[in-house]
């Protein structure tokens, strides 16, 4: 995300020299080629990228060297090294697209060689050997292209600066899953059957009346005998209260 945001910060800040250095490099000189901004070079990448302040991460256009892991891989990008590690390179930015598909500014460059001329570095590595062309859709045609450029040191000096604004909207998504638990309270309901057991007590009194009537007769023979009346009365009653008592004992157990 860094190095993306980098790319595009260089795309918006490009410095592009239109006016006097455009004029004299392509009008009065009659050249095909116009300078847009100046950077200096910081990294090489491969055989044809490179890092340079402050646009960021260059392509050179329509030339393609081997990948770092191919053969000729490394000595490309060692020559494209001595070539413009360190010095001021003079970008031709391709007006058609700016930007390839990884961000990386398309540009013919170019590298001062003495007072008055410029050497094209695409072609360079070329005519070296280095590079092969690779005609991508753009505003540049490579077999226009020539080793040298006519680019004095007072053109560039007499030379205004145009800044340039270009706004690049970049849309990012972000998915967001939200897991939400939701917690329901759980009733139970529990019948629990009771039962009860009732002891009833009941308590039957009975009474017995018994009625006994004694007849006292007094006896010729003397006051204190019994006579056969008495006797039967107290029979009576003893039967009586053992039936009673039987009874009694019945309603109890029930």
């Amino acid at each position: 995300m860094g190095g993306y945001r980098t790319s595009l910060l260089a795309v918006v800040a490009l410095v592009l020299m239109l006016a006097g250095l455009v004029g004299v490099a392509a009008s009065v000189h009659g050249e095909s080629f116009e300078v847009d901004v100046k950077a200096r070079v910081y990294k090489v990448i491969d055989g044809d990228t490179f890092d340079a302040f402050p646009v960021g991460r260059v392509r050179l256009a329509d030339v393609n060297a081997p990948e770092l892991s191919e053969a000729g891989g490394l000595e490309a990008k060692q020559a494209l090294y001595k070539l413009v590690y360190g010095k001021v390179v003079y970008l031709d930015v391709d007006d058609k697209y700016v930007m390839d598909k990884y961000h990386r500014i398309v540009a013919v460059a170019y590298v001062r060689v003495n007072s008055t001329h410029l050497l094209n570095v695409n072609e360079w590595l070329i005519t070296n050997g280095y590079a092969e062309v690779r005609d991508y859709p753009n505003e540049f045609d490579p077999r226009s292209w020539t080793l040298y450029v006519y680019y004095p040191e007072e053109a560039e000096e007499s030379s205004r600066t145009v800044t340039v604004t270009k706004e690049v909207t970049a849309t990012t998504t972000v998915s967001r899953t939200i897991t939400s638990t939701t917690t329901t309270p759980v009733v139970k309901y529990i019948t629990t059957t009771a039962s009860t057991t009732i002891y009833r007590t009941t308590t039957v009194e009975s009474t017995e009346t018994v009625t006994t009537t004694v007849t006292h007769t007094a006896s010729p023979e003397g006051e204190g005998a019994l006579t056969p009346s008495i006797a039967t009365s107290a029979i009576a009653l003893i039967v009586g209260l053992a039936i009673g008592l039987i009874i009694g004992i019945k309603a109890i157990k029930r």
